[in-house]
């Protein structure tokens, strides 16, 4: 599956802003100097091999940056919300989470010509690799130039690439689905009404969540 995502939003052209290939994007990897870089900028996540920092360009706009300590390179990861006056798009990038070198976020892009968008994405900031690119879940029946099932409301992830997430689905209110990406593929953990949306926590490769008051567990491989 084509990955789209969008780093910056020019305007100059819809499609090619907000839904550029794996390639374009491989392509257009802008460089900032050092990490962390001098200069203001705000620390999102951190911990001991990578940091996330976000430099705000204006009032409303943060774009994310993330990279690995000890390496001249950082990679463009995310941004807050941005919009198209008068184009009916708009894509962000949201629930930015470290383990190691590793970086999992959300991406989401929503516009009248090209459709909505709902991706899970892990991505190794050593190289810009996006080692995952995946719906946040399926909608039944299949809605056309629709991709994801809704906002994710909690990821968590493993150094090695596992990751796991809750997603507050749209086929059905109040509806929340457990899913994970790992060693033994895709897999739907979990799903009810009465899933607790920010329960999900790890430790080691124990997955945990709260479901109707009472915990539940999983191994992420």
């Amino acid at each position: 599956m084509r990955r789209a995502v969008a780093l910056l939003i020019v305007g100059a052209s819809l499609a090619v802003a907000l839904a550029p290939s794996a390639t374009a994007r491989t392509q257009g990897r802008q460089r900032a100097a050092g990490c962390p870089p001098s200069g203001r900028r705000t620390v999102i996540a951190a911990d001991p091999q990578a940091e996330i920092y976000g430099i705000r360009k204006n009032e409303e706009e943060v774009v994310y940056w993330g990279c690995v300590f000890g390496h001249s390179r950082s990679f463009l990861v995310g941004f807050t919300d941005e919009c198209i006056s008068n184009g009916g798009a708009c894509a962000s990038t949201s629930h930015l989470t470290l383990a190691g070198t590793l970086l999992a976020r959300e991406y989401s892009r929503t516009s009248f010509v090209l459709g909505d968008e709902r991706l899970i994405e892990v991505e190794d900031l050593r190289t810009g690799r996006v080692l995952h690119s995946v719906p946040t879940g399926v909608t039944f029946p299949p809605k056309p130039k629709t991709v994801g099932d809704g906002p994710a409301t909690a990821i968590v992830l493993k150094s090695d690439g596992a990751v796991a997430w809750i997603v507050d689905t749209v086929q059905k209110n109040d509806m929340y689905q457990v899913h994970a990406v790992d060693k033994s593929g895709s897999r739907l953990l979990a799903s009810g009404s009465d899933i607790d949306p920010k329960s999900l926590a790890l430790a080691g490769s124990t997955l945990y969540w709260t479901q109707g008051r009472k915990p539940y567990s999983a191994t992420l491989y």
